[in-house]
């Protein structure tokens, strides 16, 4: 029988913990950059300005608790927040907050049909 800790092989065990730090804030950041893309070519389909500011500030919160966790050099409790923060961002800030301020879905249908004419 081992004793020890179980050696379970997960994707920052086998390519490290800032390779998959940065693989996943990159992600997200490049669906902060779709978000805004869409709010800028889609022609009043989204609240403009309110998508294109919150998901900027949200990127660069991203990429300064992404600096911080390098800046940490990987510590548990660094990682511990740098996670705890991607799942606030996502489900708090991003799904409650952005989605109650934009357009109702009736609205956004409405946008629909007229863009496609």
């Amino acid at each position: 029988m081992t004793t020890g800790a179980p050696q379970i092989e997960t994707f920052a065990t086998k390519f490290g913990e800032r390779a998959i730090a940065c693989l996943g804030s990159g992600l997200l950041l490049l669906n902060y950059v779709g978000a805004i893309s869409a709010a800028l070519l889609t022609g009043g389909m989204f609240n403009t300005p309110l998508m294109v500011g919150a998901h900027a500030v949200l990127g660069a919160c991203l990429v300064f608790q992404t600096w911080k966790l390098d800046q940490s050099e990987y510590t548990v409790d660094a990682i511990q927040g740098f996670y705890r923060f991607i799942w606030n961002l996502f489900y708090s800030v991003r799904e409650k907050l952005l989605l109650s301020l934009s357009p109702s879905l009736p609205q956004w249908k409405a946008t629909l049909r007229r863009s496609l004419g």
